[in-house]
């Protein structure tokens, strides 16, 4: 009968760190379920029987249950070392305090000794539960990010002094016959400062993710400038070889008469390089729009995507530069990197639509896709490259150039058709 108790406990226990890995990570989808079971048994024998067997005292048995669950925890699911490492041991050590916990009240109590340890699993394991609960509540996944290594040591080194302090109260408490006070007095403490700890990991996750968006968004704009410029230097350079193209006729017309057709041939190749880089298509009046519309299609031509636009805009608009670059550059950065995939060429098109109505600024940009769409846990699309460190920005660079107009977006996929749609709101709207 105890067998089978003690058996339960281990069920609910894998149940409990089950929820946790969902709370906190994004499980792999693409791994079989005979996989998974096979995890989770590896998981509950070296728990249940191989800790038991070796014999492992209370701090070397903690080491290793946490060491156990983090391998499960990487194998399962999409997540960093250290962030797993963090995260598994932050809990274990919270769980491990509550267990001191409710062994000293009800040592205290002087609980009967035959269910002492089962009335003590019991409570542990509902506040635990109770406590998993309130965590999956205030916290999203998602929010907890990758650290730097001088950020996670310190967060890791709380958990782990945290361990060490309770260790060593206790066992002197034990040794001098003490009635564990001060043992439960500094688990309660402690308790609260890991708890605490999942608090500061979100907000400085947070702040980390700020500060890196808004790096990569300024190097977006830099970049985005120097395009415009260089797109601008080319049309100027455009101008003036049209400017002079009746001078140029001349000259050919004098070589002709001369049959000098390599010198003719020589200087068409030079002057058709000249105009090359730079074919104006787009002409909304508004210098920076012309500028990087023609850029992108004239990239997106060179990929032989079809570029449909359709424009109705004024040559002056009430937004920054800037922010507008970013909106538009990093659609059509997205659309292009989409379309480039499809291997039906009927389906390599980009659909782009500006309207100003209102004092507000509609941008509509449609591409076909036949990749799968991935989804982060708040459904947000992400990138499905494997450096999603560096890639996946240009909708949050979008959102965030949006928010200083009030601005809003949405996204629609269905049918094989992916839809951007941004609003933008002058100070008169």
């Amino acid at each position: 009968m105890e067998y089978i108790v003690t058996f339960l406990q281990y069920i609910i226990y894998f149940w409990i760190i089950g929820e946790f890995f969902n709370s906190f990570f994004d499980e792999k989808r693409e791994l079989s379920m005979v996989f998974r079971i096979c995890i989770w048994c590896i998981l509950f024998f070296l728990n249940f029987y191989f800790l038991n067997w070796i014999g492992a005292k209370y701090l070397l048995n903690f080491i290793l249950q946490t060491a156990f669950m983090g391998c499960a925890c990487y194998a399962l699911y999409h997540a960093s070392v250290l962030k797993i490492a963090l995260l598994t041991f932050l809990w274990n050590i919270v769980a491990a305090l509550i267990e001191v916990i409710v062994y000293i009240i009800l040592q205290g109590m002087h609980y009967p000794q035959e269910v002492f340890y089962l009335t003590g699993s019991i409570i542990s394991k509902m506040l635990l539960i109770a406590l998993l609960t309130y965590i999956s509540r205030i916290f999203v996944k998602g929010s907890f990010s990758k650290l730097p290594v001088k950020y996670w040591s310190f967060m890791m080194s709380i958990p782990l002094i945290s361990s060490l302090i309770i260790y060593l109260i206790f066992e002197a408490d034990n040794k001098n016959g003490n009635t564990h006070v001060n043992s439960m007095f500094a688990a309660v403490l402690l308790l609260l400062v890991n708890i605490c700890i999942f608090h500061i990991y979100q907000q400085m996750s947070r702040y980390i993710e700020l500060e890196r968006a808004h790096i990569i968004y300024e190097q977006q704009i830099q970049n985005t400038l120097k395009q415009i410029q260089g797109n601008e230097h080319s049309l100027k350079t455009l101008k003036r070889e049209y400017h002079d193209f009746k001078n140029k006729i001349i000259y050919i017309q004098n070589l002709a008469q001369k049959n000098d057709c390599t010198e003719i041939m020589k200087y068409i190749h030079e002057y058709l390089h000249i105009a090359e880089p730079f074919v104006p298509v787009v002409n909304t009046g508004n210098g920076v729009l012309d500028s990087l519309i023609n850029y992108k299609l004239n990239y997106a031509t060179n990929q032989h995507i079809v570029f449909k636009t359709h424009f109705e805009i004024p040559e002056n608009l009430p937004f920054d530069n800037d922010a507008l670059c970013i909106i538009i550059g990093n659609g059509l950065d997205n659309a292009i990197e989409a379309v480039s995939k499809n291997a039906d060429n009927s389906k390599k098109y980009i659909e782009l639509s500006i309207f100003y109505k209102k004092s507000c600024l509609c941008i509509i940009i449609q591409n076909p896709y036949d990749q799968a769409l991935a989804y982060n846990e708040k459904h947000h699309i992400i990138s499905t490259k494997k450096d999603i460190g560096n890639h996946g920005i240009g909708l949050s660079s979008i959102q965030m150039a949006l928010e200083k107009f009030h601005g809003n977006m949405y996204i629609n996929a269905e049918q094989s058709i992916f839809t951007l749609k941004m609003l933008m709101y002058d100070n008169k709207c």
